[in-house]
């Protein structure tokens, strides 16, 4: 198996978890939480793929399970773990926030994509967050501004018309259990190899 077979089998895991109403309201409630949520959200990322490819024949393994550790976010592989050389699709989860760090975090999540082109085929999964009315923390636009803003920082670090591989905008309102009433858009970018892993 391919690498990029192995990417497509993930990003038909992340579809079919994307459109179920009970993940829709965790993320908007975990979105809350700026530390946890890449964690979490790359936990969902692998019981879902899991469910469909179970171990020992595929593996889905977080950057903290693996003993070197200095790669992705989520390691997805074919067999038992994750051996270098052998089909793998490395996954970067980054949390955008419309707030005044919005800046820092895009240059951050640049520095992922670029890492994942030196890692080999790759999934740049980037959950881009506003508020849906007036907020002292968040600002009031379409979340898709921020995605647009990323990939203008992507083309100024000379990665000029990155493909989309999965967009999806999620608005589960939790009725006064999650106070911004977030606006939430899903967007993948599928990552091919460059030989260079080191960060720019």
């Amino acid at each position: 198996m391919k690498d990029a077979k192995l990417r497509e089998k993930f990003l038909g895991c992340l579809n079919r978890l994307a459109l179920k109403k009970d993940f829709q309201r965790r993320l908007c409630f975990f979105a809350d939480s700026v530390n946890s949520f890449e964690g979490w959200l790359n936990w969902e990322l692998a019981w879902a793929f899991a469910e469909k490819y179970p171990w020992p024949k595929y593996s889905a393994t977080r950057e903290s399970r693996l003993e070197d550790g200095g790669l992705s976010d989520l390691v997805l592989a074919v067999g038992r773990e994750y051996q270098p050389g052998k089909p793998a699709c490395h996954v970067e989860t980054k949390l955008l926030w419309a707030n005044a760090n919005r800046s820092k975090m895009l240059r951050y999540a640049v520095d992922d994509y670029r890492r994942l082109q030196g890692l080999g085929t790759g999934l740049m999964l980037v959950v881009a967050v506003s508020a849906r009315s007036p907020s002292p923390l968040l600002k009031v636009e379409a979340p898709k501004k921020t995605l647009t803003l990323y990939e203008k920082e992507l083309f100024n670090a000379g990665i000029q018309s990155p493909r989309v591989a999965f967009d999806c905008r999620v608005s589960a309102p939790l009725k006064g259990e999650w106070y911004l009433s977030p606006e939430i858009h899903i967007r993948a970018y599928s990552v091919e190899p460059t030989g260079s892993g080191a960060r720019q």
